[in-house]
C-alpha cells in the first residue's frame, strides 16, 4: 500500500456543496454582525475604557458624569453570553471611578488597567493562570496610581468576583 492510496482521488460534490454553505453562513453572520456594530474587538473596549479612565484626571467635569460614563464602558465590557451581575459590576465601576477621581494617571497605567478590567471580564474560556494575572495586574496598576492598598485589595476582589462570573463554574470532579 502506498502513501497515496490513503488520500480519496475524488471528493463527494455534496461535501464541497456543504462547506462552500457554511463559509457562505459564516460571512453573512459576520458580515451581518459587523453592520450592525455587534462585532467590537477587544482593543477598541480596551481603548475606550482607558480614555474614560484618563477623563477622571479631569476636575472641570462633573464627578458624577465621569463615574456614569466609565460605568458604561465597564458595563459593556463582558461579552452577551457571558455577562455577570449588573448591580455588582456598575457598583465595582462607581467604585472604581472614585478611587482613580483626579489623580495623575498616566496613559500608559490607564491602558493597562483598561487591559486587566477586559481581560478579565471577557475571560470565558480563558486559562486561570491568565485570569489571576489579570486581577493581580489590575491591583498592581491601582497601587501605582496611588490608591490605598486595602482599597485597591479591595477592588481586585470585586473584579475577580465579576470575571468568576463570566468565566462560569468551575470544572467539578466526576463521581465514580
Amino acid at each position: 500500500m502506498n502513501a497515496d492510496s490513503a488520500v480519496p482521488q475524488s471528493r463527494d460534490p455534496r461535501d464541497e456543496r456543504y462547506y462552500q454553505s457554511v463559509k457562505q453562513l459564516i460571512a453573512a453572520a459576520v458580515t451581518v454582525s459587523a453592520l450592525f456594530g455587534q462585532i467590537d474587538s477587544e482593543a477598541e473596549i480596551r481603548n475606550a475604557l482607558a480614555s474614560s479612565l484618563m477623563s477622571l484626571r479631569n476636575p472641570d467635569r462633573d464627578a458624577k458624569q465621569q463615574a456614569d460614563e466609565l460605568t458604561t464602558r465597564i458595563l459593556a465590557v463582558p461579552e452577551p453570553m457571558h455577562q455577570p451581575r449588573r448591580a455588582a459590576l456598575a457598583a465595582f465601576a462607581r467604585e472604581l471611578a472614585g478611587s482613580l477621581l483626579r489623580r495623575d494617571l498616566k496613559r500608559a497605567v490607564a491602558t493597562q488597567i483598561a487591559g486587566d478590567i477586559t481581560g478579565a471580564l471577557r475571560s470565558a474560556g480563558m486559562g486561570t493562570r491568565t485570569f489571576r494575572e489579570h486581577i493581580s495586574g489590575f491591583e498592581r496598576s491601582l497601587s501605582e496610581t496611588g490608591v490605598n492598598a486595602s482599597v485597591a485589595r479591595s477592588l481586585a476582589s470585586k473584579l475577580r468576583t465579576a470575571g468568576e462570573e463570566v468565566r462560569g463554574p468551575q470544572d467539578l470532579p466526576l463521581v465514580q
